[in-house]
C-alpha cells in the first residue's frame, strides 16, 4: 500500500502514543510528532521518550508549551506540579471502583479535547488532514476522553471548527494494553524507552495506575529492566 502525505501524531512517549507512532509511520510519507508540555510532573521523562522514538523513526518532532493550563486548576491535581500526589496505594486494576477513584485523583479537565484542538489548529495551518492519538479500550472504562464515543464526537466537531475538516485517528482504540504491547512487538518497539509513569523519577515508580497497567500488559511478553528491578526490591 502506497503511503499518503501528511499526518501528525500527539506523542507523549507512553505505550499508546508510541504504538500509534509506529502504525502511522507505515502509512504516511510525511509524519510530524507533537508533544505538549502542560506542566505535568512527568514532562521531562515524557519528552525524553518522545524525542527518542521520533528520532528512531526519523520524523520531525515539535513541542508546544501550554504553561497557563496548570493555572486554571480548581484543585491540586496529581498529574500537575503542585502539592497533590499521584495515588500509589495498592490498586486492583480489576476493581472499577478503585480505578474510578484513581482516575478522579489524576483527572485533568478537558485535557485530551484541548490537546486535540490545539493539534487540529496546527494541522490545518500546515496542510495536515490527519491526527493520530493514543487511546485504548482499557482506560476508556474510567477515562471517557479515551473512548470511541469521545473520538467520534471530536471528529464531528472538527468538521465545523476546521475548514479542511481535520480528522482524528486511533488504531488502538479497541485494544487493551496487552494487545497494544503485542502489536508494538511487530514493530520491534524498545519498551525500555517508553515512559508509562505519572511520576518524574529516574525510573518509573511501578506503583501508579499507569505503571501498573504497563507492567500487567508487558508481563511475560517482553523484558523490561526496571520492572525486573522492582520485583527484587
Amino acid at each position: 500500500m502506497s503511503k499518503v502525505p501528511k499526518s501528525l501524531i500527539l506523542l507523549s512517549g507512553g505505550l499508546d502514543s508510541v504504538a500509534n507512532l509506529h502504525i502511522a509511520d507505515r502509512s504516511y510519507e510525511d509524519l510530524l510528532a507533537l508533544t505538549i508540555n502542560y506542566n505535568q510532573k512527568s514532562y521531562v521523562q515524557e519528552l525524553k521518550a518522545a524525542q527518542y522514538f521520533a528520532q528512531k523513526i526519523g520524523v520531525e518532532h515539535i513541542v508546544i508549551d501550554v504553561p497557563w493550563f496548570s493555572h486554571w486548576q480548581g484543585k491540586e491535581l496529581g498529574l500537575i506540579h503542585g502539592n497533590a500526589s499521584v495515588p500509589t496505594e495498592e490498586l486492583d486494576l480489576n476493581s472499577k471502583r478503585q480505578c474510578e477513584k484513581s482516575a478522579d485523583e489524576v483527572w485533568v479537565p478537558n485535557r485530551n479535547a484541548l490537546f486535540i484542538h490545539l493539534a487540529a489548529a496546527y494541522a490545518e495551518m500546515h496542510g495536515i488532514s490527519q491526527i493520530y492519538v493514543g487511546f485504548n479500550l482499557e482506560e476508556a472504562q474510567t477515562f471517557p476522553d479515551n473512548s470511541k464515543a469521545f473520538l467520534n464526537s471530536i471528529n464531528e466537531s472538527l468538521v465545523f471548527s476546521t475548514r479542511s475538516k481535520v480528522q482524528v485517528l486511533c488504531p488502538t482504540i479497541d485494544m487493551t494494553k496487552k494487545e497494544i504491547v503485542q502489536k508494538s512487538m511487530l514493530y520491534d518497539v524498545n519498551f525500555e524507552k517508553i515512559w508509562p509513569c505519572y511520576q518524574a523519577g529516574e525510573t518509573p515508580c511501578g506503583k501508579c495506575e499507569s505503571c501498573l497497567r504497563f507492567i500487567r500488559a508487558t508481563h511475560g511478553l517482553v523484558y523490561v529492566q526496571w520492572i525486573e528491578e522492582l520485583k527484587k526490591s
